[in-house]
């Protein structure tokens, strides 16, 4: 069987995935289409095409190229893990008239309604400064109307990559659960299914008995995942917890605001690390944040529960209660009480046997995302829709 993953998005999980099913015995390769020549240093030696004109997977000429390869390389599986429809569509829909027997599936690696569910959030916390335009001012005025119309705008387009699409994989079964619910399909259709990312990490190399004290953000600082909440989270710590230090791992477009912004509150030993390996920072410390409008099933959060470092996150994505059991192997906050997040962590910090036990329990409980499970239940849904050979 060969698979064609459309860009590089979540490249390694899936090659984990093909490895598996190869040291099964079955023949798998995976392919790859990308649209910058930037990512082929990031595929390894993964087969690619590379395709060259403006207008990426919408362009009729890389449209031709595609399908081109398709054939020729033989591939009977089509994995979008990121792309939008409005721009498979085309694609899509030639490719069945030359190739009839191809297989599409459509990989949802957040909640099913985190468009919606970003933009709520957003405008609760919406002020009047942030109304710079008429779209802005309409969002501020009318919120429920604006969210209806968005509500019926994704909707449409999730239809429309429904129908076109053999299959759609969510992360959960909540998540299959909430996609039917949202999208008001019948209990009984079969076209959306759960799988979890599978766990790519290896074993800890510091002992949970010997983690730093360190309180460790990991992530793209964009505004969903909303790093300020867990600023005005250390405003309320960091003078209670003078052995402990904030470390912020990754860079975005929010990078310069929030530096400021701990600046301007004085905020004392934040500290911003930039684009880095993540995992060695992981493995050293002992409690990891996340503080975001929504995720989907965090792997920073499976990576931190394979580690021994506790992770602690708001519920405002059903994923998280699939991860952690609240005070077992981690701590779940309810959503955006800043003042119970503080508390929370606060316990943690102070309490080294409470912190300690949640860290085994974590990783204990990270083996429900073992790649051998997530192997099981991808080659289930291979063959049916009978791809493998």
């Amino acid at each position: 069987m060969d698979i064609l993953l459309l860009s590089r998005g979540f490249f390694p999980f899936y090659r984990a995935v093909v490895q598996g099913l190869c040291d099964r015995g079955i023949s798998v390769r995976m392919h790859c289409a990308l649209t910058d020549a930037r990512e082929k240093g990031q595929i390894a030696d993964t087969p690619y095409i590379l395709l060259p004109h403006v207008g990426g997977f919408r362009s009729e000429e890389n449209i031709r190229l595609l399908i081109d390869y398709l054939r020729r390389e033989q591939i009977d599986l089509v994995l979008n893990p990121n792309i939008q429809i409005f721009d498979l569509e085309k694609l899509i829909r030639q490719t069945r008239e030359v190739l009839p027997g191809m297989r599409f599936i459509d990989l949802i690696h957040s909640c099913p309604d985190f468009i919606v569910r970003n933009k709520r959030t957003e405008l609760r916390e919406m002020t009047l400064r942030q109304v710079r335009t008429p779209k802005t001012a309409f969002q501020y005025l009318f919120p429920s109307l604006y969210l209806a119309l968005l509500k019926q705008s994704v909707k449409r387009r999730a239809m429309k990559a429904y129908a076109l699409f053999d299959k759609t994989v969510v992360l959960t079964p909540r998540y299959a659960e909430e996609y039917r619910k949202f999208y008001g399909l019948p209990e009984e259709e079969k076209k959306v299914t759960a799988i979890p990312n599978p766990k790519i990490v290896g074993q800890p190399h510091v002992p949970v008995t010997e983690k730093e004290k360190t309180i460790l953000f990991v992530g793209r600082l964009s505004r969903e995942k909303a790093l300020y909440r867990l600023f005005a989270v250390w405003k309320q710590l960091y003078r209670e917890l003078p052995d402990w230090q904030l470390s912020i791992v990754g860079d975005g477009a929010e990078r310069e605001r929030y530096e400021q912004t701990v600046r301007t509150e004085q905020l004392e030993r934040v500290s911003f690390l930039g684009e880095q390996p993540a995992i060695p920072y992981i493995d050293r410390a002992a409690i990891l944040c996340l503080v975001s409008n929504f995720e989907g099933l965090p792997t920073v959060f499976t990576e931190a529960m394979t580690l021994g470092c506790v992770p602690v996150g708001f519920d405002s994505f059903s994923g998280i209660h699939e991860m952690i059991d609240h005070a077992e192997n981690g701590i779940i906050v309810p959503a955006f009480d800043t003042a119970q997040y503080a508390a929370e962590l606060k316990r943690l910090a102070t309490d080294a046997p409470f912190r300690e036990r949640l860290a085994r329990g974590a990783m204990q409980k990270s083996g429900r995302f073992d790649n051998g499970l997530v192997v099981d239940l991808w080659e289930k849904l291979f063959n049916e829709i009978s791809v493998l050979h």
